[in-house]
């Protein structure tokens, strides 16, 4: 089993991430931290971790984002399975069993299970009940939002499905890019409802910081899904098109409090909106985003002045 964790300057939290592997039930465990050009002093706490436990290897690289760092330690994993943890969360210490567990019965190459934003919401202990879908099915679930997410953490891969899928680099939403292929070329995936992954929250990160430019890559990876499921899954096209939808009513927001006036990126946002408002509209989503995606539609400009600051 090997957990691969990118590192990038997170000297604050990574003590906490690292020791919550060190100290999981299974211990039969490859730790790849990959120090992806950090500034401070991640990278020498890395090598303090492998010189405390022989478990622990450590790759130096430049900055090349976390993509990169991901597909630099899927290139060096050792073993056929796969998890991945974020430098700044962390895993409660049954996690690993539990991913395993989830796979275990089931001849699934992939393993869910779900993260925690909330230390008290973290499950204690294992979660015996597990079910098995389609990959179709795992699409419909991540585009609901209500057993599986996009998030790679919380997950275990079988690494050979990574022999033809990669983490795009340079772009966000890394994530978002893949897990509809990886669960494609599953076939079946295997499914526990059990918070084991701490997402820590932070306002800074790059996707929760005030819009920029680069936000936009959600839409260059939009289209590709879009079309990747038009193809092969036609029966959860409209999933998809209405969580595009719904990100860009959320966008256009974001794009209107951080004062961004691109006028070619406000008219692509508003497109997607135009596109496949209607069907929206009739699905369970909140009213506040129905309303703010009709007043997009009726009176753009508005829309854009209305929340900013």
């Amino acid at each position: 089993m090997t957990i691969i964790i990118p590192v990038y300057n997170t000297k604050d939290y990574l003590d906490e991430c690292v020791r919550s592997v060190l100290g999981q039930s299974y211990t039969n465990l490859e730790i790849l931290l990959v120090d992806d050009g950090s500034t401070d002093c991640s990278g020498k706490m890395c090598d303090d971790f492998a010189a405390e436990d022989s478990r622990v290897r450590v790759i130096h690289r430049q900055n090349g984002g976390l993509s990169a760092a991901r597909n630099t330690g899927i290139d060096a994993a050792t073993s056929d399975y796969l998890i991945f943890l974020d430098g700044d969360d962390y895993l409660t210490p049954i996690a690993v069993e539990q991913l395993i567990a989830t796979i275990a019965d089931n001849a699934c190459p992939i393993g869910v299970c779900t993260f925690a934003m909330e230390e008290s919401a973290l499950s204690p202990a294992l979660v015996d009940r597990v079910f098995t879908c389609s990959s179709s099915e795992a699409i419909r679930e991540m585009y609901t939002e209500k057993t599986f997410f996009t998030t790679a953490g919380s997950k275990i891969f079988r690494k050979e499905l990574f022999d033809n899928i990669k983490f795009p680099q340079g772009l966000l939403y890394e994530d978002f890019a893949v897990m509809y292929r990886l669960f494609d070329a599953a076939k079946t995936v295997a499914f526990a409802d059990a918070k084991i992954y701490y997402y820590r929250y932070t306002p800074t990160g790059i996707t929760k910081s005030s819009f920029k430019k680069k936000h936009m890559d959600y839409f260059t990876v939009t289209d590709e899904v879009t079309a990747y499921i038009a193809e092969y899954h036609p029966e959860r096209l409209s999933l998809v098109n209405d969580r595009t939808v719904r990100n860009a009513i959320s966008f256009y927001r974001k794009m209107s409090e951080s004062g961004y006036d691109d006028k070619e990126d406000l008219s692509r946002v508003r497109g997607y909106v135009k596109k496949h408002y209607w069907h929206y509209l009739r699905q369970p989503y909140s009213f506040f985003s129905k309303t703010y995606g009709l007043l997009i539609l009726l009176a753009p400009r508005l829309a854009h002045l209305l929340f900013r600051r």
